[in-house]
């Protein structure tokens, strides 16, 4: 099994092979990938990975028991190191080249992950040459306020989620943690930020910092940045309860049932009918009974 989560990336043995020109995973991807095992709920799962790099998040995923792990990668050299590394690994991903938006194209997933480019930038930007082993700036430079691409990755972000569907989106607080949950919430989504790290500046941000002072996103001096993951959720927006005949459950009995039976009743098909007689123990000191509970599609 390859090492993936940890809390030093860079001191940790590459799990992966990266090619010229691919972006490194650093410790965004880490944080990324430790929020996705967080949410316990992987394991038989379709789990989408945007902005997929080296494929390092998708491959997680996969070792995580994901039912279907398709990625979406732009750069011709980074599709290539993904593939290679999930046929190396053995791992059944999908890897897809084109933007991130192609994965709306496909079924609605259960987990959307992504660690899309973020980092403010413009041409005169930067006072030294970056070493290309950071990665290619498409997997950075993301405009002037670093949301480039996570203005239209907020904005359809419930198109990509099945109900009860998880987007995950790690990002810089210079990119704005904050505008990134609001933007989610406005589009009927559950959001808010979940893991968090400060780390010292790299090569990309260290090269920018005279810009980001001027810009008067960064404080004279201070060498470190905030990373974040937001958590998204989609609500169950057209699954109703329906007690049974004789049946006396209450609105939490339905909650409780519903995150039991909810990834059962969600992979059938739209429109049909399904009832399931679902044990039922009482709260301490009350005798079990059987009662059961139907669910409907509208």
């Amino acid at each position: 099994m390859m090492t993936i989560l940890g809390d030093d990336v860079a001191s940790r043995p590459a799990p992966l092979s990266i090619a010229a020109g691919v972006y490194p995973p650093q410790e965004d991807s880490a944080l990324l990938v430790d929020a996705l095992c967080a949410t316990g709920r992987v394991s038989d799962s379709r789990v989408a990975d945007l902005c997929s790099g080296s494929g390092v998040v998708a491959l997680a995923a996969a070792e995580q028991g994901a039912a279907s792990v398709p990625a979406f990668e732009l750069s011709r050299r980074a599709v290539a190191c993904a593939r290679a590394n999930a046929a190396a690994a053995g791992l059944a991903v999908t890897v897809h080249r084109g933007l991130w938006s192609r994965a709306i194209e496909f079924e609605p997933y259960d987990i959307v992950t992504c660690n899309p480019p973020y980092v403010p930038f413009c041409d005169d930007a930067d006072d030294r040459p970056i070493s290309a082993d950071a990665g290619p700036q498409l997997a950075r430079n993301a405009g002037r306020d670093g949301r480039q691409v996570l203005h239209p990755l907020c904005r359809h972000a419930r198109d990509l989620l099945a109900d009860g569907g998880t987007m995950l989106i790690v990002q810089s607080e210079f990119a704005d943690v904050d505008r990134t949950v609001r933007d989610l919430r406005s589009t009927g989504l559950r959001a808010e930020v979940v893991a968090e790290e400060r780390i010292p500046f790299g090569p990309v941000m260290t090269a920018r910092a005279h810009w980001l002072e001027r810009e008067g996103l960064l404080a004279a001096g201070r060498r470190e940045e905030r990373i974040a993951v937001v958590r998204a959720d989609r609500d169950y927006s057209h699954v109703r309860w329906c007690p049974h005949q004789g049946s006396s459950l209450g609105p939490a009995d339905y909650w409780t049932h519903l995150l039991s039976w909810s990834r059962c009743v969600l992979r059938l098909p739209a429109h049909t009918r399904c009832t399931k007689a679902v044990p039922y123990r009482h709260r301490a000191g009350i005798p079990d009974r059987s009662r059961g509970i139907s669910v409907e599609y509208t």
